[in-house]
């Protein structure tokens, strides 16, 4: 499969709107929510992720971000007027499915992202081919650091019989997301940090759990900018389907599109500055 168009930009902003959600979360948890559990705040997270993703698209800053990738992707369209209306009407919106079959998938959310991928048509260039229904998305594992009890071997618990029957198959695209308390009375919560899992066996990942020890623990910025910039996760299709974000499990979905009045056809006819082109394209041989 081809590699899709890179937005680097929209990519920018969900991670931005993420990271507001995530601290509007800590707060309202230390404000008025002590002690909560992994799905709790999950939940809350989801409301502030979806809400600060609606105001952005009303800004106009998803619009703007997808007219910055365009161009980038695109720079010698003669006029980037034809790039402003295959723009216009982009928005984005946050929206969950409900908890059902963690015992089938392996985890416990899935974050997908659905976006436009526009791409230069292989037998005539000067037609723009626009898919607006291209997806990747990661399977997590929601963890939270519990208080020590002698009835737990670890304070990061661990995985079910299923899970360990059919993780070993999702890990290459699975990820801990790992919630922890900072004070004892668990009024505030650290900022979510992650573990990804693919490139370990699962007992490996057993043994993070159960030591309390995450070799590569990141930051929520830098996974939601690598699922945006298609980094991490996956986008078979039948993956996504069956274990990511089907619409009977668990799954936060950031759709980026367009309103139904202000989408484009599936392919548009643009003009190219062929002077432009054949400049790319002697400076390419001359740096072989």
């Amino acid at each position: 499969m081809l590699q899709p168009m890179p937005i680097p930009k929209i990519a920018d902003v969900v991670t931005n709107c993420w990271i507001i959600a995530e601290k509007k979360t800590r707060k309202l948890l230390a404000d008025r929510h002590f002690d909560k559990d992994e799905e709790f705040i999950t939940e809350l997270f989801h409301g502030e992720f979806r809400c600060t993703v609606d105001k952005a698209s009303k800004a106009g800053d998803i619009k703007e971000a997808f007219l910055h990738d365009l161009r980038e992707q695109f720079p010698d369209i003669r006029d980037s007027f034809e790039l402003e209306i295959i723009a216009s009407g982009i928005t984005a919106n946050v929206s969950k499915h409900s908890k059902s079959i963690e015992g089938e998938s392996g985890g416990d959310l899935g974050i997908t992202f659905i976006r436009p991928n526009v791409t230069a048509c292989d037998v005539d260039p000067s037609v723009l081919n626009i898919d607006d229904d291209y997806r990747r998305g990661l399977l997590c594992q929601a963890k939270i650091k519990r208080r020590p009890s002698k009835g737990h071997k670890s304070c990061w618990g661990s995985f079910t019989t299923n899970q360990k029957k059919i993780l070993p198959e999702r890990l290459k695209y699975l990820s801990l997301l790992l919630y922890e308390y900072e004070d004892e009375q668990r009024h505030n919560l650290n900022p979510f940090s992650w573990q990804l899992c693919n490139s370990v066996q699962l007992d490996k990942v057993e043994n993070w759990l159960k030591n309390g020890v995450f070799p590569n623990r990141t930051t929520s910025d830098r996974i939601i900018k690598m699922i945006g910039t298609d980094k991490i996760g996956t986008d078979d299709k039948r993956i996504l389907k069956q274990y990511i974000d089907p619409e009977v499990r668990r799954a936060l979905i950031v759709k980026i599109g367009w309103l139904p009045d202000k989408k484009p056809p599936s392919q548009v006819t643009i003009e190219r500055n062929i002077q432009l082109k054949q400049e790319e394209q002697i400076c390419i041989v001359r740096s072989r």
